[in-house]
């Protein structure tokens, strides 16, 4: 059996190396970024003048901190038209902007000289002296050309800068619109779209964010989070004290209950309550937990609990509800596989001897019914933490259900990779569990070396 574990143990090193790797690419895919969201907190409360450069320090400090500034993977898939340095460019509405030039019109270099003279506009602009309301036309206006990839609403938009730029007697801005233009135009003279069609792999290295991910995962280090770069164990060790203990006790009021209830269930002395009990446990397998949840927070609200002890409270009717939504499937289980047993030889040989009822089920028919039910317990434990997360979230519990949820909102994909791990890890450990168990519960099972 130990080698069997140990076997076991090794198979989860592919397992957690391949959910993580498919959570860190697919998280980094998504638009947007932690960087982006604290730049532009800060340029809120910055003047208005320095909101720009206050975005930009403060973006270009956390893509730093975060290894964010680095390519994604060891190499990429793309055209020739394509350069090797767009990952480079923030933010990443930007970088949008430039790929689909390049895709329309495939000569970067170009591309790259108007971008320069654009950003070189919005410079003269935040330095320039004019009218308060001149100058909020002057920047929407060139925001809006980092925006814009077709060209009739380029153009548009120049005809626009160069109507606000003649209400300024400053000639920098004006001829800062007209280098702008001027650059544009040569975009569309020189174009080359055949090269997005030219297949050109990009090459990296170990200077990318997955292989720094890889790295650190397999010292052990889940990385920092992007909100306060506090380190993510320790953060995920935190809400899984609340978390965890929920779960735990859960998982052993259910797996306590569910036995006894379906042994009382099985009794002849039961045949009186046996249907309307059997029906209540079908009703409320079939009620949503968040339902439940609702309902059981709208009870204690009413009765005051929470307002004397909170936290108690919240947690204690988390626990009822991850307990009651659970313990019916559970219950049919053990009653369904109790029922087969009842009907082997072996329980009228005990009943022959003298056992009773309830002595011939519990002490012969109940362990040969858990095989089933640790089947089923092998995918429940992972269930209980998603229902964990859910009442969290209802009751505003800080365990790992709070964190993940204000994780996604902050774009803290070290926060939710590490989560997700965590996930995953316990699952496959359930699976492990359930097949020792097997050999605990029916010494006949043995396992090849």
């Amino acid at each position: 059996m130990l080698k069997f574990a140990a076997k076991r143990l090794l198979m989860l090193l592919p397992a957690i190396w391949l959910l993580g790797s498919a959570v860190f690419l697919l998280s980094r895919s998504v638009p947007g970024s932690a960087a982006e969201m604290q730049a532009e907190e800060t340029a809120q409360n910055a003047i208005s003048n320095a909101k720009a450069e206050a975005r930009k320090r403060v973006q270009a400090q956390m893509l730093q901190r975060t290894g964010q500034d680095l390519p994604l993977f060891y190499f990429r898939i793309g055209s020739a038209a394509e350069p090797d340095t767009l990952y480079k460019i923030f933010p990443v509405t930007e970088q949008q902007t430039l790929k689909e030039l390049v895709l329309t019109y495939g000569n970067w270099p170009e591309i790259a000289a108007y971008y320069k003279t654009v950003q070189k506009l919005k410079e003269a602009v935040a330095v320039s002296e004019v009218p308060v309301t001149v100058k909020k036309d002057l920047n929407f206006y060139a925001n809006a050309l980092l925006k814009e990839s077709q060209a009739g609403k380029i153009n548009r938009t120049f005809l626009e800068l160069k109507s606000a730029a003649l209400s300024s007697p400053e000639t920098k801005v004006q001829n800062a619109v007209a280098s702008a233009e001027v650059a544009f135009q040569q975009i569309e003279s020189s174009q080359t779209p055949a090269l997005n069609y030219s297949p050109k792999i990009f090459w990296y290295g170990t200077q990318n964010q997955y292989h720094r991910w890889l790295r650190n995962l397999v010292q052990g280090d889940l990385g920092e989070s992007y909100r306060d770069a506090r380190p993510v164990s320790e953060i995920i060790s935190e809400a899984l004290s609340i978390t965890g203990w929920l779960a735990l006790v859960s998982f052993l009021l259910i797996c306590f209950l569910a036995p006894a209830i379906a042994i009382v269930l099985s009794l002849k002395s039961s045949n009186s309550f046996r249907g309307a009990l059997l029906n209540l446990l079908y009703v409320l397998e079939s009620l949503p937990l968040f339902v439940i949840g609702l309902g059981a927070l709208a009870l204690v609200s009413y009765l005051g609990w929470l307002t004397d002890f909170p936290e108690e409270v919240a947690l204690l009717s988390a626990t009822f509800c991850l307990v009651l939504v659970n313990l019916p499937y559970l219950v049919g289980q053990s009653y369904s596989a109790l029922q087969k047993e009842m009907s082997q030889q072996y329980m009228l040989t005990a009943r022959a001897k003298g056992f009773s009822e309830q002595q011939a089920l519990v002490r012969h028919a109940l362990r040969n019914s858990l095989l089933p039910v640790i089947t089923a317990l092998s995918d429940f434990f992972p269930a209980l933490l998603a229902g964990a997360l859910v009442l969290e979230v209802i009751f505003s519990l800080p365990g790992t259900g709070q964190l993940l949820v204000s994780s996604v909102l902050a774009r803290d994909y070290e926060v939710v990779t590490g989560l997700v791990l965590l996930v995953g890890l316990v699952k496959i450990l359930s699976h492990l569990l359930a097949d020792l168990l097997y050999a605990f519960t029916d010494p006949r099972i043995r396992f090849s070396s």
